[in-house]
C-alpha cells in the first residue's frame, strides 16, 4: 500500500469508525492493543485462506490445510505467535546515543515503548492493515495484507517519516516460519520438529527468490518418496538489499554484528528477510512488497525467476492482479445482492459482510452449477405447463401428497442430463441429485 493519506473520520468512538485512504473504505480500530486479542479473516476471490490475530500472528495458505504457508494451528496458538511467525520487521535508527531498535507488533504492550497500534481492515473484507506509530521516532509502520490469484499473498509495508529531521536507518523486513510445500497438516501441529528435520531452505543468487522444499514427503516407509514443489518468497521495492535466509543472520543483525552471506540451510524453519539501509526525509515514505505463494512446480518457478529480471514491472502486475481480485470478489457478492448502500454505513457493511461469509459457505450461482442447470431447464422448458399440471393433481386432499406428485412429473425432466456438461455436472454434484427445483416450489 503507498502513500497512505489517512482522512480523519468526523467522530472516532472507542470502538472505531470508518475512514478513507487510498481511496477505499476501512474500519479503524485505535489502540488496538487495549483490547484482548481477537480472529479476523481476510476473504479473497480465489482459493486462498487466512486467518489471523490482532496481535499479527497468523496461518495461510490456499486449498487444503496440506498447501499452508504458515503452520496450520489452533487460534489460541495463532494469537501467541506473532513472535516466530508470520511478517517480521526491525528498523535500525541511528539517534544521538546508541542504535535504537524498532519492531513494529513485535513486543507486547507493556514493552512496546512509546507506541499507538492502529487496525484496518476494507469494507469488502480483502485487505488487513497493521498500523504502528511511533511517537518519539516520529515514525509509522503500515503492514497490509491481501491476495493475488497469480501470485499468492502480499505483504505490502509502508515506513513514512512524519517528523521534521531526516531519518537514517537500516531495515530488516520478511517472513519467518514459512513451511515448506506439502507439509502434511497431521504432523504440522503435533510433529513440528519432525517437519524440521526435513525442511530445506534456498536463495537464488540472482533473482533473491526463497525456495522452501521438503527434502522428501514425509514418510516412515523405506521407500522413495520425492517432494517436488515449493513455496516461494520474494520481495520487491528496495534497492540494493540483501536477502537473509538463516536465523544466524538474524541474530547478527539484532546484536550489531558483520552479516555472513548464506544461500542454503538445511534442518530450520524457513526465513526470508530483505535487508537495507534508507534515509528518510521529513514527510516522505518508503514501500516494498513480499510476496508468497504455495505449492509451485518447477515450471513455475523458473517463469517467476524470468518475471523478477524486471522488478518494477512485476510490481505493477502484483498491483493490478489483487485489485482484480478485490473486484471479482464484489462482483461475487453482487450477485447475491450484496452491495446495497442505506442510511447508515454500518448497515450496509453489515449486510455485505452478512452476504460475503454466506456465499463463502454455500457457494454463489454459477451458469454450469449442476442446480442452476436443473432449475433453468425445468422453467424453460415446462414452466408455461405448470398451471395445466397443477390442475391435473387438484383431486388430491391432501396437500403432501399433491405436491409430491407434481414435483414426479417434474423429476422425468429435471434428472436426466441432455449433455456431457451437465452429466460431470451431477456427477461432481451427487448430493444435489435429488434436490428439488424451485421451479417446483
Amino acid at each position: 500500500m503507498q502513500n497512505l493519506n489517512i482522512t480523519p473520520a468526523s467522530a472516532l468512538t472507542e470502538s472505531g469508525a470508518f475512514v478513507t485512504f487510498a481511496g477505499e473504505r476501512y474500519y479503524q480500530i485505535s489502540n488496538v492493543d487495549d483490547l484482548s486479542p481477537f480472529f479476523i479473516s481476510l476473504a479473497s476471490s480465489g482459493d486462498h485462506w487466512l486467518f489471523i490475530s490482532s496481535s499479527s500472528g497468523l496461518t495461510a495458505g490456499r486449498g487444503a490445510p496440506e498447501h499452508a504457508l504458515f503452520p496450520y494451528i489452533p487460534v489460541d496458538r495463532i494469537h501467541e505467535s506473532h513472535q516466530h511467525t508470520g511478517a517480521l520487521t526491525h528498523i535500525k535508527v541511528q539517534t544521538e546515543g546508541q542504535p535504537q531498535i524498532w519492531s513494529p507488533f513485535f513486543h507486547q504492550k507493556p514493552w512496546k515503548g512509546p507506541c499507538t497500534r492502529n487496525l484496518y481492515k476494507n469494507t469488502l473484507g480483502t485487505k488487513i492493515c497493521f498500523e504502528e506509530i511511533h511517537h518519539e521516532l516520529q515514525l509509522t509502520f503500515r503492514l497490509t495484507w491481501s491476495t493475488s490469484e497469480q501470485f499468492g499473498f502480499v505483504a505490502s509495508c509502508e515506513l513514512l517519516n512524519h517528523g521534521q529531521q531526516t531519518v537514517a536507518l537500516t531495515l530488516l523486513t520478511g517472513l519467518q516460519n514459512i513451511l515448506p510445500a506439502n507439509t502434511p497438516r497431521a504432523i504440522q501441529d503435533s510433529s513440528s520438529n519432525l517437519v524440521d528435520a526435513y525442511k530445506r531452505s534456498e536463495l537464488d543468487q540472482q533473482t533473491a527468490l526463497g525456495l522452501y522444499t521438503l527434502y522428501s514427503a514425509i514418510s516412515d516407509r523405506a521407500q522413495a518418496n520425492e517432494s517436488l514443489r515449493a513455496n516461494t518468497v520474494f520481495s520487491l521495492g528496495l534497492t540494493d538489499a540483501e536477502t537473509l535466509i538463516s536465523t544466524e543472520q538474524l541474530q547478527q543483525f539484532l546484536l550489531n554484528e558483520q552479516l555472513v552471506p548464506t544461500s542454503e540451510t538445511k534442518g530450520v524453519r524457513g526465513l526470508h528477510l530483505t535487508h537495507a539501509r534508507l534515509t528518510l526525509p521529513p514527510s516522505q515514505d518508503q514501500s516494498w512488497d513480499i510476496v508468497a505463494d504455495t505449492q509451485s512446480n518447477q515450471s513455475q518457478v523458473i517463469a517467476l525467476k524470468a518475471r523478477l529480471k524486471d522488478p518494477t514491472a512485476l510490481r505493477q502486475a502484483i498491483h493490478k492482479d489483487v485489485a482484480l481480485g478485490s473486484r471479482e470478489l464484489a462482483r461475487l457478492v453482487a450477485g447475491s445482492d450484496g452491495l446495497q448502500a442505506s442510511g447508515e454505513e454500518t448497515v450496509s457493511v453489515h449486510h455485505y459482510a452478512n452476504v460475503l461469509f454466506n456465499i463463502m459457505r454455500g457457494g454463489t450461482g454459477d451458469a454450469n452449477d449442476w442446480n442452476t442447470i436443473k432449475e433453468r431447464k425445468c422453467r424453460d422448458q415446462h414452466f408455461d405447463a405448470r398451471a395445466e399440471r397443477h390442475n391435473q393433481h387438484q383431486h388430491l386432499q391432501n396437500p403432501r401428497q399433491r405436491q409430491e406428485s407434481i414435483h414426479n412429473t417434474h423429476q422425468n425432466f429435471v434428472d436426466t442430463p441432455t449433455n456431457k456438461a451437465e452429466e460431470d455436472a451431477k456427477k461432481a454434484s451427487p448430493t444435489n441429485r435429488n434436490r428439488r427445483c424451485n421451479a417446483c416450489d
